[in-house]
């Protein structure tokens, strides 16, 4: 089981330019009282320090959506510019490499990266 907190961020694409608040001291105390794994809904467009301050303070698990249908769509349109004919398969086959430096990126600003159980 998880809990998701309430600590500034909203589901969907932020107006451009704006950026989040997030309130560190409410994390701090749920976590401090629940010691549940926590999850942070609405970190598209978050910002760095914010995922990284909100990892430090309890924060186990962050969902970007949003960050990566945007991603896709933006690497669809330009690939569809570039190659119109493309065949359908190597277009996703492409999509996917994109979506995986999103997916990087965001492993290295949670601090994730290298931590992976081998099993």
């Amino acid at each position: 089981d998880a809990l998701a907190v309430s600590i500034g961020t909203s589901h969907g694409n932020y107006p451009d330019g704006m950026v989040p608040k997030f309130d560190i001291e409410r994390l701090k105390k749920i976590k401090e009282l629940t010691g549940a794994p926590l999850v942070l809904h609405g970190g598209s467009g978050s910002g760095e320090e914010n995922i990284r301050a909100s990892v430090a303070n309890g924060i186990n698990k962050i969902n970007v959506g949003c960050d990566f249908m945007n991603a896709n769509r933006d690497a669809t349109a330009k690939i569809l510019k570039d190659n119109p004919q493309i065949n359908y398969f190597d277009l996703i086959h492409q999509v996917e490499q994109d979506s995986s430096e999103l997916v990087r990126y965001y492993i290295r600003l949670a601090g994730s990266n290298g931590k992976a159980r081998k099993e």
